[in-house]
């Protein structure tokens, strides 16, 4: 085992390492050579097409070698692309990585490329864990963002992953993942809708005696801001990092546009909201990036407007989804309707809900629009399009109000006697081509859009039938009435 290590194979021959002096930062984390990663990715069962893997591979250092200013070994080791990747997933996702520091602690037998004397390496039996592969199902559940429309609740990252910066992953201290504290990245929508969603609860419900404190929700701020991209925008996991070129490289047959992380209306719209909220509870921090960021944001929302007054979408079904986070995004800097008029970008954009309005009063739009990337409309109104064509009129403060009360009663109709809404076409999408279903949306989307509608329009003869009913946890605090 001195001396650079050894490659033991099943039959228990020892043969040398092909490159013991690997300097890839595998060897702080995870000792699985390019051959085993193969195998492992390549099942011995199945046909090896050696050639195309490497040639990829090859390709794909070149590309990463040209568009990336950093060290190519720093980035990517020459002869172990795979092992480094591999050590990079281990080091950011919680879960696993207490998984291999646990084998790490003996060898069991079977396969390992130990490269120290004494160091035992992750055994491929370890490697192929269920654990590491969930990572490659993308995510481990959608359970922030839900909570956080629903509730607007709480879960929050508290430091940064050790050596981020060597990995070039951004910080996320502070910052909040889409799910759970296991998964281990944070989005941006998902910190901005989760600190909006803290500062809300806090301020609404005076019940809650444990504030969050403002130390933490600085941190959630300063990783927003660390967010923005050049062009003014918000993407998702990180700021952009590479051109439009190495989608070329991209191997997915089902997955876009997932090479280097884009702008879009929504996690920018959804920043803004968040900043602007945040700014008026703490004036005084860090006031001018703050007033920066929201005008750039501003600016990016009316570069991407399409001519026909809408913002495509690409984490919900589709156009109006997008429009609904653009019109929330002039809303917040003020750009409402005023004496029946707004600006030229609202104005648009509301005409574009108008014209998809169908003839029952509600909304609904087809998945295939996120495929065609034009509006396609299905057969029947849906909730969740409903829901949020009416969401952004209101948030710019629409003034015809028999428009709004058309869709508040394809709402009404369609709810079930026991206060549920059904489940109807999917509502969510993820890279341009993956459907996703979120069940808690029929659900959520029209209670908000009720609350709203009953708030601003209190007179409107709909707003009556939405009047909470007398219940047996009535008179009671909230948290007595709950327990009821």
């Amino acid at each position: 085992m001195a001396g650079g290590g050894v490659s033991i194979p099943q039959d228990g021959r020892e043969t040398p390492h092909p490159h013991p002096s690997c300097p890839c930062p595998s060897a702080q984390m995870l000792h699985v050579d390019t051959a085993v990663l193969l195998s492992w990715l390549l099942p011995p069962s199945a046909p090896h097409p050696w050639l195309p893997v490497l040639s990829w591979l090859c390709l794909a250092q070149a590309v990463l070698a040209v568009s990336f200013p950093v060290p190519l070994p720093s980035l990517c080791c020459c002869v172990c692309p795979l092992c480094a990747c591999a050590s990079a997933v281990v080091l950011h996702t919680p879960k696993l990585r207490r998984k291999v520091e646990g084998a790490r602690g003996g060898n069991a037998g079977g396969r390992c490329c130990p490269r120290e004397p004494g160091q035992a390496a992750l055994l491929p039996q370890a490697a192929a864990s269920p654990c590491l592969l969930s990572l490659f199902q993308g995510t481990n559940g959608s359970q922030l963002w839900d909570t956080a429309f629903a509730v607007q609740a709480f879960l929050e990252m508290p430091e940064n992953p050790a050596d981020y910066q060597k990995y070039y992953c951004h910080m996320n201290k502070g910052g909040f993942p889409f799910s759970t504290r296991d998964c281990g990245w944070i989005v941006a929508d998902c910190t901005a809708e989760g600190l909006k969603s803290v500062m809300l609860l806090q301020e609404k419900c005076p019940f809650l005696t444990k504030p969050v404190p403002s130390e933490r929700l600085f941190d959630a701020m300063n990783v927003l801001l660390s967010m923005r991209n050049s062009n003014g925008g918000f993407g998702t996991y990180e700021t952009k990092r590479g051109g439009r070129l190495l989608e070329l490289l991209n191997p997915s047959e089902v997955f876009g546009d997932i090479m280097i992380d884009y702008t879009y209306v929504e996690c920018t719209s959804a920043v803004m909201q968040a900043l602007r909220h945040f700014h008026e509870v703490f004036p005084e921090h860090r006031a001018p990036e703050m007033r920066e960021t929201l005008q750039k944001g501003l600016d990016f929302c009316r570069r991407t407007q399409r001519a026909d007054g809408s913002w495509e979408g690409s984490w919900g079904v589709c156009f109006t989804y997008g429009t609904w986070f653009g019109l929330e995004a002039f809303a917040c800097m003020q750009h409402t309707y005023r004496d029946g008029a707004a600006c030229r970008e609202v104005a648009r954009a509301c005409q574009f809900l108008l014209s998809k309005q169908m003839a029952d009063g509600g909304w609904g739009e087809d998945f295939e629009s996120c495929e065609q990337h034009v509006y396609v409309q299905s057969a029947a109104s849906q909730i969740h399009n409903t829901c949020w064509a009416l969401l952004g009129l209101m948030a710019v403060r629409y003034p015809d109000i028999s428009v709004l009360e058309r869709g508040i009663k394809v709402l009404l109709d369609k709810q079930l006697p026991n206060g549920d809404w059904p489940q109807e076409n999917i509502a969510g999408v993820f890279n341009k081509l993956c459907a996703i279903s979120y069940t808690s949306y029929c659900n959520v989307f029209p209670i908000w859009t009720l609350g709203r509608f009953s708030r601003l329009h209190p007179n409107s003869p709909l707003a009556g039938q939405l009047q909470p009913r007398p219940s047996s946890g009535a008179g009671k605090a909230p948290e007595e009435a709950w327990s009821a």
